[in-house]
């Protein structure tokens, strides 16, 4: 495609699971100037501008909506990096003039070619929106925690989020369900009354993500009229069922809240998606069983209402720049490369999120990866 369309400038979103894919392009033969940016890019522009390449490479760190048309059109000067004429920085940090602190951007749906999304057993018609940046929560696995990441949280207001429903509405009529993928849209209690007002009135579903801290002290009348205002289906980042893992990585060590909201979602009708990590350096076995027998506990609470439980299970891989990175290279661990793991994704049925790094955990892989895919077929 690079080659065929002989562009000016091409750009290019990095992450820790595709630097692989990333450097195949950039050290490809083209003839182009190379922008590189992602929210992990921080962390990973030491190992770009190694990158050996005759093209140009200009790294952007922060939010590019208002830097990038600005250097394209030559109004923005990047810092050089490392006395390399051929290799800039531009950093957007909040300080800066170009940093979009008001996040109501103007977007035009037509570019999502690929919406809506078809659920045919879920009997969704589904369009995503994101209403928020930043996280205010401190995961250690998590490149987007407050520790690492500088940029502050900003949100959208409600106006803007129900411009784009309309205009969803308008291009899509087709959709009956909209997917809120940001990890801040149900925080708190302020958070949950919000989106009942936003959706009250569009007779649309919706799903999105949940932190269990969030509903602290909300009673049943809340929960169920999340329920009538439309939500189907909440996302919970549950990761271990361990009390010291959970601890060391960041969340509350006590696992009742999350039975306890769990168990209050799917009695008022909202089925529930867990996440789960097996595998973060040092667990054991025992660890890993108490994380498996949680999922169980959550799926029999499911089974005895009309609302579902599902997990979805990930294998730990350490992302560049977060705490469990940095604390891994501090004690001079070997950190493998993050590849697609074709035997996982068989043998789990998840083709697109398996990947494969060094084994950090406690026990042999065979052993974790059977936890990982018994794990994934917790259902009710």
């Amino acid at each position: 495609m690079i080659n065929s369309s002989r562009p000016k400038f091409v750009g290019l979103n990095v992450f820790s699971t595709n630097l692989d894919i990333v450097h195949k392009i950039v050290t490809s033969s083209f003839d182009a100037h190379i922008i590189i940016g992602g929210p992990a890019v921080r962390a990973l522009s030491d190992i770009i501008l190694s990158w050996v390449t005759d093209n140009p490479i200009t790294i952007i760190e922060g939010d590019a909506e208002h830097a990038l048309p600005a250097f394209l059109k030559g109004k923005l000067i990047a810092t050089p990096c490392f006395d390399q004429t051929d290799r800039s920085l531009i950093r957007i940090t909040s300080e800066h003039s170009l940093f979009p602190s008001n996040i109501d951007l103007p977007l035009h749906r037509k570019f999502f070619q690929h919406e809506p999304l078809y659920d045919a057993d879920r009997e969704i018609i589904e369009a995503h929106i994101i209403t928020s940046r930043g996280c205010g929560h401190n995961c250690a696995f998590c490149a987007a925690a407050r520790s690492v990441n500088q940029l502050p949280i900003r949100f959208r207001s409600e106006n803007d989020i129900r411009s784009e429903l309309d205009q969803i509405r308008s291009l899509m009529p087709e959709v009956n369900c909209i997917r809120i993928t940001d990890d801040l849209f149900i925080r708190n209690r302020s958070a949950i009354e919000k989106a009942c007002r936003l959706f009250q009135n569009y007779g649309l579903s919706w799903r999105a993500m949940a932190h269990v801290n969030g509903f602290r002290g909300v009673d049943r009348l809340l929960y169920d009229k999340m329920k009538r205002s439309g939500c189907i289906e909440l996302f919970v980042g549950i990761e271990s069922g361990n009390p010291e893992r959970r601890k060391a990585i960041g969340k509350t060590a006590a696992i009742e809240p999350t039975i306890d909201m769990v168990t209050n979602l799917l009695q008022s009708g909202i089925s529930v998606k867990a996440y789960f990590i097996f595998g973060f350096p040092g667990e054991t076995r025992q660890e890993m069983e108490d994380t498996h027998a949680l999922a169980q506990t959550l799926a029999d609470a499911a089974s005895k209402v009309e609302a579902h439980f599902r997990a979805s299970v990930f294998k730990f891989r350490p992302y560049h720049g977060t705490r469990i990175y940095n604390d891994l290279v501090a004690s001079g661990a070997k950190i493998g490369r993050i590849t697609s793991d074709s035997k996982l994704s068989s043998d789990s049925g998840r083709y697109q999120f398996s990947f494969m790094s060094e084994n950090y955990s406690c026990v042999d892989l065979d052993t974790l990866n059977n936890f990982i895919c018994a794990t994934q077929e917790v259902v009710s």
